[in-house]
């Protein structure tokens, strides 16, 4: 929690931010090959002040409010073994959307995979996808899909 105030005649200046998360991890003891992990937050932000417009030097109001929520997963998976080597595979994501002065939803899915190919050489593999959006500032949205590929050489 962050609250300053400086109520000072010209600047009156108040804000406000606060924010609060849980996240949970399960890793069954009788299932060796699954991992889930999750996280909820919760935050506000709230800014009031007065400035200066260059314009015509006269005081104008700024103000800003923001409620967010972030929630998040990820679920890791131990696939079976092949030729004494463990690949894994992972999927999961991440949504965050807000409401107040910017409205604004983002929505993260991801996957990934490593597969080993020699005990020293791991072809390792991600699929992301951005998609972002404002209600009050439709140009700035975006989609767009990031896959990343390589090898990983261990000594």
């Amino acid at each position: 929690l962050l609250n300053n105030q400086n109520p000072t005649p010209g600047i009156d200046y108040d804000f406000l931010a606060r924010s609060a998360s849980a996240s949970v991890l399960w890793t069954p003891q009788s299932a060796k090959r699954i991992l889930l992990q999750g996280t909820y937050s919760r935050s506000t932000i709230r800014s009031d002040t007065t400035y200066i417009a260059p314009q015509f030097f006269e005081r104008e109001r700024s103000l800003y409010r923001d409620d967010a929520h972030t929630v998040d997963g990820r679920m890791d998976l131990v696939l079976p073994r092949y030729s004494g080597m463990i690949p894994r595979l992972s999927l999961g994501g991440a949504f965050f959307w807000s409401s107040g002065s910017r409205p604004t939803q983002h929505y993260q899915p991801v996957g990934s995979l490593a597969a080993p190919i020699t005990k020293s050489v791991t072809w390792v593999s991600e699929w992301r996808y951005h998609g972002f959006g404002e209600s009050l500032y439709g140009f700035e949205a975006f989609r767009t899909h990031l896959i990343t590929t390589g090898l990983r050489v261990n000594r």
